[in-house]
């Protein structure tokens, strides 16, 4: 079935294996520097100066700024596509779909990027972190089930099926890490830091390269359109 209507796989098992390479480099780091030098990698700048850790060592939150520079590609390449695909009256569902996606993806990257959900709402508003996080996976569900049917003949609904999954399992680890069950599993993956931030990586990843995609596809459909209607 999902074969038949024509998903890019290929783009999909890319990402997939850039996904996996960039974790199991964040495991084999995290063996050899050790897990305080790795917290310092994997932690917001913020998180660690908070923490009396040594926020001039030089790689202090490199994984989270990527993190962020990935929401902001999805984040404009969303918009792009939408404003792209209003122009044209039988793409409009689309345009609000990426539009709304779009703004879901700045959501995230202001949350990472002034830990709203870890700091901000706990301190300010007394709204704990997993209410956040359950939030924003709610308002994900949402956009998933109102454009579900543009998704399901969308050739790249393999990146979100992909993303969706690896910021799931990054949730689950954050909140049952928490609780227990999961510490012998992230143990075995790394350390909590590999098994919370490596899914978020492979999920982040995949959901920019889906928005980049579709802000390509809107470019090259107005180039061919604007080919064919000239004179």
């Amino acid at each position: 079935m999902l074969a038949r209507r024509g998903y890019d796989w290929r783009e999909t098992a890319v990402v997939l294996i850039v996904g996996i390479g960039a974790v199991v480099v964040m495991s084999v780091t995290r063996h050899v520097v050790g897990t305080s030098e790795f917290d310092l990698l994997v932690g917001d700048p913020l998180a660690v100066a908070r923490a009396g850790g040594d926020i001039d060592y030089v790689a202090v939150g490199w994984i989270t700024h990527l993190v962020i520079i990935m929401w902001a590609v999805a984040a404009m390449s969303g918009a792009a596509g939408a404003r792209l695909r209003w122009d044209d009256p039988e793409r409009r569902r689309e345009a609000l779909m990426f539009g709304a996606s779009g703004l879901l993806s700045l959501g995230l990257l202001v949350d990472d990027l002034f830990q709203v959900h870890e700091s901000v709402f706990p301190i300010w508003f007394g709204v704990d972190e997993k209410r956040t996080m359950a939030a924003w996976a709610v308002l994900a569900l949402v956009w998933f089930a109102v454009f579900s049917r543009l998704l399901v003949r969308n050739r790249h609904l393999p990146l979100v099926v992909l993303a969706g999954l690896f910021l799931a399992a990054s949730i689950a680890v954050d909140v049952l890490e928490d609780a227990g069950p999961l510490g012998p599993l992230t143990e075995l993956l790394g350390g909590a830091g590999v098994a919370e931030d490596g899914p978020k990586l492979i999920g982040v990843f995949a959901w920019a390269v889906f928005h980049w995609r579709a802000a390509v596809s809107s470019l090259v459909d107005r180039g061919d359109r604007m080919t064919i209607a000239a004179p």
